[in-house]
């Protein structure tokens, strides 16, 4: 019986181990950059054309303004995305649009809320292209969810970037 009693006491203090994770870690930062060669006004303008998003965004169904105009401060956005056959919902909420330089938005969805800091760095005909991004999960389990997945944001989100190098590129 002091068997059960050792592996019930090891899955216990696992269990903590995973929640007090999630407290001592309640969000994270990555970032992603590409250096694009195409000038900053051409890059800022197909990143920011909508009818291209699916060229280079995972997923990518739609987008729509449900309140303000789209590609200004305050608008609010629905962007759907398609993964693994399932359709999420999330509210893009933009929060900062400096033509040429930078697009920040606050992303948001029933896990987690992403604030995201675009910025573009004119090098001539290239353009260098770094995205911030902070992380916090909902619940105290994304949140631990999160720490342990850390590495697959950033490679999600670099790969997205790449595909945005690729698609201003091919234009």
């Amino acid at each position: 019986m002091k068997i059960f009693k050792y592996i019930a006491l090891f899955f216990l203090l696992l269990i903590a181990s995973f929640f007090a994770v999630g407290l001592l870690t309640p969000s994270l930062t990555y970032e992603n950059s590409v250096v694009v060669d195409a000038p900053v006004e051409k890059a800022f303008a197909l990143f920011m054309d909508t009818s291209k998003m699916k060229e280079w965004v995972p997923g990518f169904v739609s987008i729509k303004a449900d309140s303000g105009a789209l590609n200004n401060p305050g608008t609010i956005l629905t962007l759907i995305l398609l993964q693994d056959g399932q359709q999420y919902e999330m509210t893009e909420t933009i929060t900062t649009i400096k033509p040429n330089e930078q697009y920040a938005y606050q992303l948001d969805n029933t896990v987690l809320r992403n604030l995201v800091d675009v910025r573009f760095i004119s090098k001539g005909n290239q353009t260098q292209i770094t995205s911030n991004n902070f992380v916090t999960g909902n619940s105290i389990i994304w949140r631990s969810v999160f720490y342990f997945y850390k590495k697959g944001f950033y490679e999600q989100g670099q790969k997205t970037y790449d595909d945005l190098k690729k698609m201003i590129e091919q234009q």
